[in-house]
């Protein structure tokens, strides 16, 4: 029932075009119904052909999403140039 207007209309264009036959007109008109059925294809099957695109993927990556407390999980901790994590207390030559 959801596409019963789609096989309707394929079922007029498909009348009309066999009316006219053996001409340029059939010819012409035959390509249109041919990029309408594919323009409805495409249309109807979208969600499917989304699916076949190669993924990008933007952000972090899936363990770095996962968040660890309120804190997202470092991919390098150790990395140069990252300030390291210091236990809580005095600071050992601060004064």
């Amino acid at each position: 029932m959801k596409f019963l207007h789609l096989v309707a209309t394929y079922l007029v264009l498909l009348v009309v075009l066999a009316t006219f036959q053996d001409s340029v007109f059939a010819a012409a008109f035959g390509l249109v119904l041919a990029a309408v059925v594919v323009t409805v294809v495409v249309i109807s099957g979208r969600r499917g052909l989304i699916l076949l695109l190669p993924r990008t993927d933007h952000g972090p990556d899936h363990e770095q999403r996962r968040l660890r407390g309120s804190f997202r999980r470092q991919y390098r901790p150790d990395e140069p140039g990252r300030p390291m994590p210091r236990a809580p207390g005095s600071v050992v030559g601060a004064l």
